[in-house]
């Protein structure tokens, strides 16, 4: 039965994402300013967002002083933080982060941020938090 739900609860987790998507179907690229509003509203650096969009700290320094616009394929990245952020602060509020780099023994040694780095990773801890917030043991 636990199955079951959970089941249910990774179909909802997807299903959320693809909504929150949804307006973004078509390629489309993020402004910085824009991009700065989303790092003001999740506890990453910008060392951290870096590593989470696979480009270089310093690469990100530039996009912020030229202004450049990211491209479709990190605005989806910078996206699917952002809603996982939203959803953190709704299930940990002020302690999302440090439920990031805690060590929940169904990862076995492994810290939720170090799935978020690959899309299916995100997505997974995105489950993980749906899971906790629909009361089902993780």
């Amino acid at each position: 039965m636990i199955k079951r739900e959970s089941n249910i609860i990774e179909s909802t987790a997807v299903m959320d994402i693809r909504d929150h998507l949804s307006n973004h179907l078509l390629p489309i690229e993020l402004p910085y300013k824009k991009f700065k509003k989303i790092i003001d509203a999740c506890p990453f650096t910008l060392v951290e967002w870096a590593g989470l969009l696979q480009i270089s700290d310093r690469t990100l320094h530039r996009y912020a002083k030229d202004g450049i616009a990211f491209n479709n394929i990190l605005t989806e990245r910078i996206l699917l933080v952002e809603k996982l952020c939203s959803e953190g602060k709704e299930t940990f509020g002020t302690h999302f982060k440090e439920w990031l780099n805690s060590q929940p023994l169904i990862l076995v040694g492994k810290k939720p941020m170090d799935y978020l780095y690959t899309h299916d990773g995100i997505l997974f801890v995105y489950r993980m938090m749906m899971q906790i917030q629909h009361g089902v043991y993780v």
